[in-house]
């Protein structure tokens, strides 16, 4: 039986009728591969961010993992000949799910879901489906290239889906679109609102709140070029972003070094959304800022340091999972609601007070404490960069600006590579 719809493939695969997919043929909003995305390897990512951009481009659809194709001798296209079902832990979801956020720009809906296998016990098949852009939010780009030798390398590339196959966008057609949103935008008035950030003000407004004036807190703030019209419905609206912030994709829940929250929702504060504890916040403003905060004591980033006798000592892992959050956070799902170059900023306060923050190179050392460390040196540190829409990329920026204040630098936290913070490394440690 040969199936016409998402609707119907999604039936077929969580109903156990995965035979229905055989002679199925791959069209514009359907690819079968057959076998997971290879993650583990340049090749792997670079042909999940092109499919994914591909989908995006386009109208959307469905990457149905488990199902080998082959070309009809009748007709130009290419049917389903064989379930190729695999075991669940070869689907790597985060580290597909991390890649896509890495290296496709803007930042493209996609939600993963896997169906068992009756049949072949531990084994099944994984869906990919994949949102459209917005027609003015095309195009999604990949930020990457693969060399002749499967080797990702600097360039980057604009794949669409035609038919049932990939086709990349040609100079010719990008040298137009570039053209056409510039006279765009020259000749069509902006309906937005400059805003007038005064970010001290903002601080003092969330120590205030939670009663931090007298302790050392590390802070991200992010402010857009302009805020749009609307930007106060998609904040408050039941699917936008105040979900966003109840379901953070975090890479631990709400128990790990992040700036979510087991016990309390976001609440309303000054028009805008904030969620907070004793120890953490995150506060998106109605001019579409948003600050975030942790306290450098051993109730967060200086967590366990205590029982070392370091009560002052920063927790590599904290500071390094905390930091990543961030970005992973508003650089997927608030950048988007506001086109345009934002900026980023870190703030360290109070860190050379009466008892100065300590970090060292390295990770965290073992009992009894002993190692290299430097104290903070100054008591106000403040640091801006423009965001790049990468969270890897960003979070190794801000880690950069806050080694600094220590006089050390980025690469010398053990969870940064190449100018990055690594989200596998990250997660191997916090999960280890």
């Amino acid at each position: 039986m040969t199936v016409a719809s998402r609707t119907e493939i999604v039936s077929a695969l969580s109903q156990n009728r995965a035979q229905d997919l055989m002679t199925t043929a791959e069209n514009s909003w359907l690819d079968f591969k057959t076998t997971p995305y290879a993650v583990h390897t340049d090749k792997g990512k670079f042909e999940l961010c092109k499919d994914v951009a591909a989908l995006a481009n386009a109208q959307g659809g469905l990457l149905v993992c488990g199902a080998r194709t082959t070309p009809l001798t009748t007709e130009a296209k290419d049917v389903v000949t064989e379930l190729t079902a695999f075991p669940e832990e070869h689907a790597k979801v985060q580290s597909c799910r991390d890649v896509i956020t890495e290296y496709v720009h803007p930042p493209v809906a996609t939600t993963f879901t896997w169906y068992d296998e009756p049949a072949k016990e531990g084994h099944g098949y994984l869906v990919i489906d994949v949102e459209p852009l917005r027609e003015e939010a095309r195009y999604a780009m990949v930020r990457k290239m693969l060399s002749d030798k499967d080797k990702l390398t600097e360039g980057w590339c604009i794949p669409v889906r035609h038919g049932d196959q990939t086709v990349f966008v040609n100079a010719n057609e990008i040298y137009y679109l570039i053209n056409a949103s510039l006279q765009a935008r020259t000749h069509t008035p902006a309906a937005t609102v400059t805003p007038s950030y005064d970010l001290e003000a903002v601080r003092r407004e969330l120590e205030r709140l939670l009663g931090w004036q007298d302790t050392p807190v590390l802070y991200w703030q992010s402010t857009p070029p302009r805020v749009p019209d609307d930007f106060l419905e998609q904040l408050h609206r039941p699917d936008g972003i105040r979900m966003r912030l109840i379901n953070q994709e975090s890479l631990r829940g709400e128990y790990g070094f992040n700036f979510m929250s087991a016990y309390a929702p976001p609440k309303a504060h000054e028009g805008g959304l904030l969620l907070s504890d004793s120890r953490r916040a995150i506060w998106v403003r109605p001019d579409a800022s948003v600050i975030a905060a942790a306290v450098a004591t051993d109730s967060m980033l200086c967590h366990a340091m205590s029982q070392r006798a370091e009560s002052a000592r920063l927790n590599v892992i904290a500071l390094s999972e905390m930091n990543l959050e961030y970005f992973r956070w508003v650089d997927r799902f608030l950048l988007p609601s506001v086109e345009g170059r934002w900026e980023h900023r870190v703030t360290a306060e109070r860190f050379a007070g009466k008892e100065p923050r300590l970090l060292g190179p390295g990770h965290n050392p073992q009992f009894p404490m002993s190692g290299f460390q430097n104290q903070a040196s100054a008591d106000l540190w403040d640091r801006a960069w423009p965001a790049t829409g990468s969270p890897e990329t960003d979070a190794f920026k801000s880690l950069s600006r806050i080694y600094g204040l220590f006089g050390l630098a980025a690469s010398q936290n053990p969870y940064t590579t190449d100018e990055r913070a690594d989200t596998e490394k990250v997660r191997a440690a916090v999960q280890g």
